[in-house]
């Protein structure tokens, strides 16, 4: 009775190690990557006009005229007059899966006033399970107010 119970004891044995080394033999269990844009928030920092005049212009100036005015720069020295606006784009990158993202990145697409748009790409590396990646992104225009931004982010598994 006591070899067979050590049979059998030994049967067992015998069959969870074969299991644990099949289990062991597999490697690590995946678990893909899973991320999403969790926030992009555009805020204004600053804007400035200046006068972008050509070299050899003849100008009437208007009688207010005040070069550290901007309010006064009308008539014909309207069409020079350049603004610029400084945006901070912020972003948060979220990994919701287990598993590492490789070789991620983000589009963030820019839409302005004037109809048209651009696409800036940021590489973001390698983001791990249960993780975020927040940035901010400086954007400089002139002659155009940023009035949207939307992204889109592609990983490797």
């Amino acid at each position: 009775m006591y070899q067979k119970s050590n049979i059998f004891n030994s049967i067992i044995l015998i069959a969870t190690t074969s299991l644990l080394s099949v289990f062991i033999s597999c490697g690590e269990i995946y678990f893909p990557g899973e991320l999403a844009i969790t926030k992009v928030k555009i805020e204004l920092k600053d804007n400035w006009e200046y006068l972008d005049i050509p070299h050899g212009t003849v100008l009437t100036l208007p009688p207010n005229f005040n070069i550290n005015n901007p309010a006064t720069w009308t008539g014909e020295l309207e069409q020079y007059v350049d603004k610029t606006y400084r945006y901070e784009v912020s972003y948060t990158v979220e990994n919701k899966g287990r598993g590492i993202a490789y070789d991620a990145e983000i589009d963030l697409t820019y839409h302005y006033d004037q109809g048209d748009s651009e696409t800036e790409t940021i590489f973001l590396g390698e983001i791990r399970g249960d993780s975020k990646r927040s940035s901010t992104v400086t954007l400089t225009t002139v002659n155009k107010k940023l009035i949207e931004c939307s992204g889109e982010v592609f990983w490797y598994e």
